[in-house]
C-alpha cells in the first residue's frame, strides 16, 4: 500500500491548501493561463502537488524530473518527447523539475530556448532562494511564486478530514501535537499521523515518546541549529546556546558532533583571550567519551556556559584566513636566502644561511634591538596577526 501522504495527495484545487502568497495561482489555473514558473518554499508546502494538479485540471502531459539525478541527456530526451507529442496530438507538456537549484549553469541554460519557444511549460521547485541559485537568464523567463509554511490550523483541518476519509481513529490532542511539531510541513504531519495511527489506544504522552524527534531534524535543521548555537556562543548568550545545543541532542544529533564544534569554537572565537578554553573543551569531550549520555549532559552544559561566558578573540582565526588568502594570491615565494638550510659546502658557497643571526648567541643588549626578516621579500611589511 502507498504511504498515506501519497494516497491522500489532492488531485483537484478544492482540496489543495493555498496560502496568501500563492492563492493568486488559483485564478491563473481557472483561466487556463499557465506559463513557466518557479515554486519556491520549504518542504511539504505543496509545490509538487500543485504542479500535478495543474496538469490534471488542464489535461496536460506531465513529465517529472529530479535535478539531483537528471542531466542534459535526460532533458534533451524529454523535450524531444514533448515536441513530438504536441506535433502529433496538440497536447502541451509540463516539465516539472524538482530541486531545480541543483542544476548547474549548463543544465539550466539548456532549458532556455525550449522555455522561450513554449516547447515545454517549465515548473521548477526549489527550497533555495532562486535569486541566488537560478541563472538570471532562466529567472527572467519564469514567474516566481512563493510557498509558505502551512499554518497549524490548516494542517489540523486537513488531518481531521484525512482521518474521516481514511477511517483513522486518533485523539484530537495528538493531532494538535502533530500540527505543532510539523513546522508547517504537511507531508511530515501526514507521515506522523500514519505512524501513530497504527498504535491502538494511544495517549498523548505515548505519542510524544513514539514520534522519533529526528524525523523533524533534517539536514537543513542540522546546519541551521549549529549556526544558531555558534552565533549564540559568540554573542555570549548562555541561555540561547544551551537551548540550541539541547535542541540538537533532542533531535537525535550525535553528541560527538556537538562537542567537536565546541572544541573548534574554543579556538576560533575565544583563542588567545583564554587559552584554557581549548584545553577545557577537550577535557569535557573526553569525559563524555568515558560516561556518555545522559550523564554527560551536564558536562556539555558546563562547557557551553564556560565558552559563552569567556572573553572572545578571533585574531588567530582571522590570521589563518589572511595567510591562506596571501598564499593563494602570491603562489610559491622563495625562502629568504639567510633562512635556507645549507647542508653542503656548495650551498654555503651559494650564500645559503649567510648572515643568519642565532638569537641565543646575542648579548642581552643586542636582543633588545634585534630584528631579523623571516618572510619572503615580497611580503616584507605584511601583518597576519594583529
Amino acid at each position: 500500500m502507498e504511504p498515506l501522504a501519497h494516497r491522500v495527495r489532492p488531485k483537484e484545487m478544492d482540496n489543495f491548501v493555498f496560502t496568501s502568497e500563492n492563492i493568486v495561482l488559483k485564478d491563473y489555473i481557472n483561466n487556463s493561463n499557465i506559463f513557466s514558473m518557479l515554486f519556491w518554499g520549504p518542504p511539504g508546502t505543496g509545490k509538487t502537488t500543485l504542479a500535478k494538479i495543474i496538469s490534471n485540471v488542464l489535461d496536460l502531459n506531465f513529465i517529472e524530473l529530479s535535478a539531483v539525478t537528471s542531466g542534459v541527456k535526460d532533458l534533451r530526451e524529454h523535450v524531444e518527447k514533448a515536441r513530438n507529442l504536441f506535433l502529433l496530438s496538440r497536447v502541451k507538456t509540463i516539465l516539472f523539475v524538482d530541486e531545480i537549484h541543483r542544476f548547474n549553469k549548463m543544465q539550466q541554460d539548456y532549458l532556455l530556448p525550449h522555455v522561450e519557444k513554449g516547447t515545454v511549460t517549465l515548473i521548477g521547485a526549489t527550497t533555495e532562494n532562486p535569486a541566488f541559485e537560478v541563472n538570471n537568464a532562466l529567472l527572467s523567463r519564469v514567474k516566481v511564486f512563493k510557498f509558505e509554511k502551512i499554518p497549524p490550523l490548516e494542517i489540523k483541518k486537513y488531518l481531521l478530514n484525512v482521518c474521516q476519509n481514511e477511517k483513522i481513529e486518533i485523539k484530537e490532542e495528538i493531532i494538535d501535537f502533530i500540527c505543532t511539531i510539523s513546522d508547517g510541513d504537511l507531508r511530515k504531519s501526514l507521515n506522523s499521523l500514519e505512524f501513530l495511527s497504527k498504535k491502538e489506544n494511544l495517549t498523548l504522552e505515548e505519542a510524544k515518546k513514539l514520534l522519533n524527534k529526528n524525523v523533524f531534524y533534517d539536514q537543513e535543521w542540522h546546519y541551521n541549529t549549529i549556526s544558531a548555537l555558534h552565533k549564540s556562543l559568540r554573542d555570549s548568550d548562555v541561555d540561547a546556546a544551551l537551548y540550541w545545543a539541547f535542541r540538537m541532542l533532542n533531535g537525535g544529533e550525535d553528541p560527538k558532533y556537538v562537542f567537536r564544534r565546541l572544541i573548534r569554537f574554543a579556538s576560533e572565537d575565544i583563542g588567545v583571550a583564554d587559552n584554557k578554553a581549548l584545553e577545557f573543551a577537550i577535557k569535557c569531550f573526553q569525559s563524555h567519551e568515558v560516561i556518555g549520555l545522559p550523564e554527560s549532559e551536564v558536562i556539555l552544559a558546563q562547557l557551553i556556559v564556560y565558552l559563552a561566558s569567556a572573553e572572545k578573540n578571533n585574531k588567530v582565526y582571522v590570521a589563518v584566513n589572511k595567510v591562506k588568502q596571501t598564499i593563494r594570491e602570491t603562489g610559491n615565494l622563495d625562502v629568504p636566502i639567510h633562512l635556507k638550510n645549507a647542508e653542503t659546502s656548495f650551498l654555503k658557497d651559494q650564500g645559503w644561511g649567510k648572515d643568519y643571526k642565532y638569537y641565543h648567541d646575542l648579548s642581552d643588549e643586542e636582543k633588545k634591538s634585534f630584528k631579523q626578516e623571516h618572510l619572503p621579500e615580497e611580503l616584507r611589511d605584511v601583518k597576519f596577526f594583529d
